[in-house]
């Protein structure tokens, strides 16, 4: 059986031990924002320059 003081360490762990995989999480939304605003920008400007070259 755990003791009040082992009770709190073993939560401030676990509380701890939460926040690097949210800050993971957040970074990997915004890696995967980021690669689709790439992939869209990239998309855009191939196709500006595919309609400039065929005027």
């Amino acid at each position: 059986m755990l003791t009040p003081g082992e009770f709190q360490n073993a939560t401030t762990f676990y509380t701890w031990m939460q926040v690097p995989s949210q800050a993971d999480l957040a970074t990997v939304f915004v890696t995967a924002f980021g690669l689709v605003a790439a992939s869209y920008l990239v998309g855009y400007a191939i196709g500006r320059l595919v309609a400039m070259f065929n005027d």
